[in-house]
């Protein structure tokens, strides 16, 4: 698979958990006031930090970049992820 390919799903499924983290919010109702990421923290660890800042704090997650590129493509992956999304939003509540 060539590299282009490889960077269009990356993208697609950074902005898809992006919009499942504000369809999520949405639905237990959490205000949330950002979501954004930052790529490749450092080299060795080859990992994009996905921050939610919401009225009652922020949250910090770590993704592996296949985990972002096969959201929502491949369901084992995708539950992991949603699982991990659902349990950060969800702390926003207590």
């Amino acid at each position: 698979m060539n590299a282009d390919v490889k960077a269009q799903w990356h993208q697609e499924g950074a902005r898809m958990i992006i919009d499942y983290c504000t369809m999520l919010a949405g639905r237990i109702g959490i205000n949330l006031k950002n979501i954004y990421w930052t790529d490749n923290l450092t080299e060795t660890l080859n990992k994009h930090l996905l921050t939610i800042e919401a009225e009652s704090g922020e949250v910090k997650l770590l993704f592996a970049p296949h985990d972002i590129a096969t959201f929502p493509a491949k369901a084992d992956y995708s539950e992991k992820t949603q699982r991990k999304l659902q349990k950060a939003l969800f702390g926003f509540r207590t």
